[in-house]
């Protein structure tokens, strides 16, 4: 019974080196077979081919215009966000003010 109990943990542990070993095997040959893929892409200069590139180049420069555009915008909206604090903690303090000046004048007038 012991001798079977080993046997089958050691059969657990060869299986599990073995498919080990495959799945290693299996990513190299898929690693090699994409590597091989995007040379040969890469070489391509076929006339579908160049239009893809030229599309996909295309695709990235109209990518990094929109992208400037946003960070653009974004500063934009920020600064003005900014602005609107500043001008409205401005406005708030003086209004503020002019609420305590009104409030003392009212406070003057009544007897008391």
């Amino acid at each position: 019974m012991e001798e079977l109990l080993k046997r089958i943990v050691n059969l657990g542990i060869g299986a599990a080196k073995g498919m080990e070993d495959n799945l290693h095997t299996a990513f190299k040959a898929t690693e090699k077979g994409i590597n091989d893929l995007i040379a040969r892409g890469s070489t391509e200069s076929g006339d579908a081919s160049t239009r893809v590139k030229k599309f996909v180049n295309d695709l990235l420069v109209s990518v990094k215009d929109y992208e400037a555009k946003a960070h653009e915008m974004s500063e934009s909206l920020t600064n003005a966000l900014k602005e609107f604090q500043s001008s409205g903690k401005a406005t708030t303090e003086e209004l503020q003010r002019r609420i305590e000046e009104i409030t003392n004048r009212i406070r003057e007038k009544i007897p008391g």
